[in-house]
């Protein structure tokens, strides 16, 4: 019901309540700390890293706090289902900004690239046929970052893992 109401706001074209200041790593702290209990029966690690060379102040967007938070809640709530127990996701960021979330797990087809970001799009993953979702994460996720003046990319290969990139300001 929350990605509903998230797709008819944005449907809506209701203006977001931004504001000046919002640090991008506190917001992924507190997303990794509200999924840190999934992870951990999923038998997964999350590790989140601030590149050595990042100023705190290039961590720094206008932004939704609330926003925010489900964006990159999506992306890191899906790289865990989609890592098998004893994996770390990784979550990495650095000056642009720009944050990256990379998973060890099942990989996507390249078929499925292209339409990854659509609404109630699934990809299919024989090997992980057991995992739920409605299909809609990713496509609220690309919302999310657009609204944001940013952008959400993936690179990904089969049975390889897949890393989703939020760039700011591009």
């Amino acid at each position: 019901i929350e990605n509903l109401l998230l797709l008819a706001r944005a449907d809506s074209g209701r203006p977001l309540r931004m504001r000046d200041g919002v640090r991008l790593d506190e917001v992924v702290l507190v997303v990794v700390g509200r999924l840190q209990s999934f992870a951990s029966q999923a038998q997964v690690k999350l590790a989140m890293k601030i590149s050595d060379d990042t100023p705190e102040d290039a961590l720094a967007v206008r932004g939704d706090p609330d926003l925010l938070a489900s964006l990159f809640f999506n992306l890191i709530h899906n790289a865990v289902k989609y890592s098998a127990a004893g994996q770390t996701v990784e979550i990495r960021l650095g000056a642009g900004p720009v944050v990256t979330i990379r998973d060890h797990g099942t990989g996507i087809a390249a078929e499925d690239l292209a339409h990854l970001f659509e609404r109630f799009h699934r990809a299919e993953s024989p090997s992980r046929s057991e995992v739920k979702g409605t299909g809609l994460g990713l496509a609220i996720a690309q919302w999310i970052a657009q609204a944001h003046g940013a952008s959400v990319s993936v690179t990904s290969r089969p049975a390889e893992g897949s890393t989703f990139t939020v760039k700011f300001g591009s």
